[in-house]
Formats: C-alpha cells, sequence, structure tokens
C-alpha cells in the first residue's frame, strides 16, 4: 500500500507541472486519502485532503472540495478529536448535497454516523447510517456499503440487539471476501467476536478475533491491531487466562497511545481495570478506571463515562469508601438515565421510519399495479371498440347467409335441389352456426376482460370470488402442458374493490404458470370456514427456496432480459389483501411446488370506509382518475 501512495503522489507531481489537469489531481489526491486510511497514515491523509481542498476550491471543483473535506472528518474522528470532526463532516455533506457529489454526501453521513455513535447520540448516528447506507446502495459503492453494516452491526451489539448485529456483521464480511478487503474483513470479524462473546461462545469468539489480528497485521493497520489484541485480552480474560489477558492489553493500550486512538485508549483502561478488580487489585483498577473516566470526561464520550463511574462506584465499595462509591454512583445513575433517553428515542425514531417506508412502499405499489390496470382498462376498452365492427359484421353475415340459404331452398319451391346442391347448402349453414357461435363467444371474452380491468366502478360493493377467479382463467389462457384441476365450492358474497381482487387471482395464476417450467398442474380450490373465505392457488413448479420466504412479499428488483425490473407484484398483492382484512399465506417445498392461499373475512362490509381506492387516498394526485 505504501507503494501505491508513493506512487499516486508521483503522478500528482507529474500531473500538478502541467495546465488544465487541477480536476485530475484532486482526484489522484482523494486516492491517496482512501489508502491512508487503510494504513493509518493520518499526517499524510490530512496534507493530502487539505491540498485536495485547495487545488479543488482554485478551479470550483465543489465535489473535490466536498470530498476532500468528508475525508479530512475522519482524521480528527479515530483521534477522538470529535468537536474538530462533526464541522468538517457537516460541511462536507453541505456541498455534496448542493453539487449533487453522492460519493461525498455517503462518506461525510458515515463520519457523522461514527462520531454520533461514539459519543452515545444514537438518533443522530441511526440516522445518518440509514442515509450512508442508502446512497452507498444507490451509487454502487460496495466497500463502503460493507463498512456500513459492519457499524449498523456494532450499534445493534451496543444496543443489545446480538442476532441482529450477527446479521448486520456476517452481511459486511461477504461484502469485504467478495472484493478482497482485508481490513473490512477483520472489522467485520471484530464484531462477531464480541457478539460471540456476550453469548457467552467463547471459543467462537477466539477464532473470529485471532483471525482478525492476522488480517489486520497482513493490512497494517494499526487500530485494526489495537481493536483484535483488545478484544483478545477480554476474550482470555473470559477463558480465565490472566496473564495473556494483560499482555494483550498492554499491548493494545501501547499502540493505542502512541497513534493518538484516544477513545479506544478508554476501552483498553476500563478492560484492565475490570481485569485487575478480577485478580484482587483494587488499587490498579481504581488507577485505571480513574484515567478512563478523565479521559472520557475530556472527550464528552457519554457511554463511556458512565460506564467508567460504574466500575469506580463498584471499586470503592469494595474497598470501603462509600462516600467515594456513592458519588460514582449518583454520577453513573445520571448518565444511565440519559443515555437509555437516547436510545428509547432513537428506537422510536427507527421504528417510524420503519412504519413510513412501508407506507410509502404501500403507496408505491399501489399507484404501480393501478398503473397497470388503467393501461389495461384502456386496452379492453380499444379493444372492444375496435372489434365491436368487425364482430357485427360478421355476425350480420352469418344471418344474411343463413337467410339466403332459406330463400334458396324456397325458391326451388319443392322442385328439389340435386344432392350436391343440397349437401352443399347444409354445409353452409353449419359453417354460420360456427361463426356465430364463435362471434358470440368472442363477445363474451371481451366482455369478460372489460368487465375484469373495469377501474369505473371502484366503489366497495358486493362480488363474488368464484367469478372472479373464473375471469382470471378467461384472461390467462394457461399453457395446453398445464392441466387445471378445479375445486371451486360456492362461496358467500363479500363486499371489496372487485378490480383489485381480479388482479390478485390473476397475478397468482399467472405466477403459478410461470413456475412450471414443462408439464404441471395447477389446482385451485375454494372453501369457507366459520369466519373466512379460502382461495387455494398450487402448483406443482420449482418452489421457493426457504431463504426467500421471508422476504417474498417485499418489493425488489428482478433482471430480466439485460434490463433491471422493479418488482412489485406479490407485494402489491399481499397489500390490496391486507386493505380487505385478510392475508395471503404461502408454503413451498423446492422442487415440488407452492400453495398460496388466499384468506379474506366473511364479513366486510362494516369496515368499507377502511378500504377507500386509490382515488380517494390523499396524496393520489398523479394517480389515474378513478370515480368511486
Amino acid at each position: 500500500m505504501q507503494e501505491s501512495v508513493l506512487e499516486l503522489e508521483r503522478q500528482v507531481d507529474e500531473r500538478a507541472r502541467m495546465p488544465g489537469t487541477e480536476i485530475e489531481c484532486v482526484n489522484l489526491l482523494l486516492k491517496i486519502c482512501a489508502a491512508c486510511r487503510e494504513t493509518d497514515d493520518w499526517e499524510r491523509l490530512r496534507g493530502a485532503a487539505e491540498r485536495a481542498r485547495v487545488l479543488a476550491e482554485s478551479v470550483g471543483y465543489r465535489a473535490g472540495v466536498a470530498a476532500s473535506l468528508a475525508h479530512a472528518a475522519y482524521v480528527p474522528y479515530v483521534l477522538s478529536d470529535f468537536q474538530a470532526a462533526i464541522p468538517l463532516a457537516v460541511e462536507a455533506l453541505r456541498l455534496a448535497e448542493e453539487c449533487g457529489a453522492r460519493m461525498a454526501e455517503s462518506q461525510a453521513c458515515a463520519v457523522l454516523a461514527l462520531v454520533y455513535w461514539s459519543v452515545g447520540d444514537y438518533e443522530a448516528a441511526f440516522r445518518f447510517g440509514e442515509r450512508t447506507q442508502a446512497v452507498a446502495e444507490s451509487v454502487g459503492d460496495r466497500v463502503l456499503l460493507g463498512f456500513t453494516y459492519v457499524v449498523r452491526g456494532s450499534i445493534a451489539q451496543s444496543f443489545g440487539e446480538l442476532e441482529e448485529a450477527l446479521d448486520w456483521a456476517a452481511k459486511g464480511q461477504a461484502i469485504f471476501s467478495e472484493n478482497g478487503v482485508k481490513l473490512g474483513q477483520a472489522r467485520a470479524l471484530i464484531v462477531q467476536g464480541g457478539v460471540y462473546r456476550a453469548m457467552g461462545r467463547t471459543q467462537e469468539a477466539l477464532e473470529a478475533v485471532s483471525r482478525a489480528l492476522r488480517l489486520a497485521e497482513e493490512s497494517a493497520n494499526q487500530l485494526g491491531i489495537s481493536r483484535a489484541l483488545n478484544d483478545l485480552g477480554a476474550v482470555y480474560r473470559d477463558l480465565g487466562r490472566t496473564d495473556e489477558a494483560v499482555q494483550y492489553y498492554l499491548r493494545a493500550l501501547e499502540i493505542r497511545r502512541r497513534e493518538g486512538y484516544r477513545s479506544a485508549e478508554i476501552t483498553t483502561l476500563l478492560d484492565l481495570a475490570e481485569l485487575y478488580r478480577q485478580t484482587g487489585d483494587v488499587e490498579s483498577a481504581i488507577r485505571e478506571a480513574s484515567g478512563a473516566a478523565a479521559l472520557a470526561a475530556e472527550l464528552g464520550v457519554k457511554p463511556k463515562l458512565s460506564q467508567a463511574h460504574r466500575v469506580l462506584a463498584d471499586l470503592f465499595e469494595s474497598a470501603g469508601n462509600f462516600r467515594q462509591a456513592v458519588v460514582h454512583l449518583k454520577e453513573y445513575q445520571a448518565l444511565h438515565a440519559a443515555i437509555a433517553q437516547d436510545r428509547a428515542a432513537a428506537r422510536l425514531k427507527t421504528s417510524e421510519l420503519v412504519a413510513s417506508l412501508e407506507r410509502v412502499r404501500a403507496e408505491q405499489a399501489s399507484l404501480v399495479e393501478s398503473e397497470k390496470r388503467s393501461a389495461l382498462a384502456n386496452l379492453a376498452g380499444t379493444l372492444a371498440h375496435e372489434m365491436n365492427s368487425p364482430l357485427g359484421a360478421l355476425q350480420s353475415a352469418c344471418d344474411s347467409t343463413v337467410r339466403c340459404i332459406d330463400r334458396l331452398l324456397q325458391s326451388w319451391n319443392g322442385q328439389g335441389a340435386s344432392p350436391r346442391i343440397s349437401e352443399l347448402l347444409e354445409i353452409l349453414r353449419k359453417n354460420a352456426g360456427v361463426l356465430t357461435s364463435a362471434t358470440g363467444r368472442l363477445r363474451s371474452v371481451f366482455e369478460r376482460f372489460r368487465n375484469f380491468t373495469e377501474l369505473e366502478d371502484q366503489e366497495f360493493r358486493e362480488l363474488d370470488l368464484v367469478e372472479s377467479l373464473e375471469r382470471a382463467f378467461t384472461l390467462l389462457a394457461i399453457r395446453p402442458e398445464i392441466a387445471v384441476r378445479r375445486a371451486l365450492q360456492p362461496l358467500p358474497r363479500i363486499f371489496g374493490h372487485t378490480a383489485e381482487i381480479n388482479q390478485v387471482f390473476l397475478q397468482l395464476l399467472a405466477n403459478a404458470e410461470a413456475s412450471i417450467s414443462g408439464p404441471g398442474e395447477i389446482r385451485v380450490a375454494t372453501s369457507s370456514g366459520e369466519d373466512q373465505l379460502f382461495v387455494e392457488i398450487a402448483d406443482t413448479g420449482r418452489g421457493i427456496d426457504p431463504g426467500r420466504l421471508a422476504k417474498l412479499f417485499e418489493p425488489g428488483f428482478a433482471l430480466g432480459d439485460s434490463r433491471v425490473k422493479a418488482s412489485f407484484s406479490l407485494f402489491a398483492c399481499q397489500h390490496i389483501i391486507r386493505r380487505h382484512g385478510g392475508e395471503i399465506r404461502v408454503s413451498s417445498t423446492p422442487g415440488l411446488g407452492s400453495v398460496f392461499t388466499v384468506v379474506l373475512p366473511r364479513e366486510t362490509m362494516a369496515a368499507a370506509h377502511l378500504y377507500p381506492p386509490l382515488s380517494a387516498r390523499p396524496g393520489s394526485a398523479g394517480a389515474p382518475s378513478l370515480r368511486a
């Protein structure tokens, strides 16, 4: 990595002598900043970021200014100068938003998330963490996304949400392994090791942290090395191997003091205090915990300051100094209450954001499906209009043919026609009957098509589920090699939006057909219970992997024919059925098929006001005009 930085610096010096290369030089300097973050070369990073900022400002390259400030903000964060990091990151974020520099925006948000998490402002940390993830996903920055996942895992761990923390760390680990980022792998393993310790899975923690240390040493990253050493000390403390634990702690402390990682130094001091307390060396424990408290107070790190006061309260109590114990206990209680309030606010805010996101997704899905139905309705209207005249002409021609045959027969007035002529006339009569029947059938199909896609009637009115299924079968025209078995018992009529229910059945049947690659079978059955009605659509298709079932009804994206397409279909179906007071259940066995069951309440009339059509909902001005 050092050779890479030197080569980049050589390129900057070379291009700086050429006119009109300022933006290229800025971008090279930003690459140097990124490389220095991996090697903990903070002074070089600071210098490269400042040089990039000045050069970018000289040519009005605002995206370069934003990115250089975001890199510059990372240095004081690592060195625990949070008061210096925040204004740099905020300014970087402001500029990035103004000029649309998405990469710089994500970097600035990442620094702010880390800073606020470090000082215990969990609401702000969650807010900027979510934003970092969203921007990283939108610009395709996989490495930054991996670090975002790991940070979210750390936050979840600090909240005691251990399974969630493991999940985030595993996601980050997968990205880093895929991209060969050893430092990122080490960071993810550190989080996993901490979670395993909290779960009491000490051996797994030892393996994860030992591997993290090897990766950090291969990357020559002092921050990563000190993290792994400190966590190894904690693991060996849990194993009761005190001497080894002390050695690992002291090695971590040496690196953290040398490199200026002051916030991390607090962690090691507190861990040493706990270790000395366990061995009965109360004097040494008080010394280390007091040092941690003083440093935490200086940096304004509330979680670690609270922890230090708690440790000191226990230590002074065990030493018989109850006056000092009470002082530290009061400090701990005040800080603990403040932190708990911050965490509760963060959880509430996150819950509100999740609920808001679900509402937005539901409305988006409804709009998308409404647009589809609107297009289908327009198509149905156009087809009905365009086909009405030809079908009328065809029917008229058939009627004329029959009348002509009758008149021919009458004109012979009993004289009789030759057998051949009689045979031909009978063939013509039969053909006319076949055409009349086909014309009537076509009219019926178009009428069903029009009824199926009718959006003008969106009242919450009585409907027949079996009739809706029949309409869906009429439109779908399932492949002949797929057998369709129907067990459609009559069901009580319920109240709902007919077009939306039609859309659900059509989508589920289409999915069932698509899941079958060759010959197969689709079974459709209806049944009723005391309070509910059931429509079951089963297929003998490929089935669904268990890992996908949990997220089957979430909106997503699918790749097809080299195009990425938004996928709202099943999400919209579930949303429609839930709006009608029911749900869609699914069971599946890979290789054997799937069963989708639509469950609806018998009585929905009293709840009509809960299920307004899309046109009646606030904020749907952009939707097709529907008449309630």
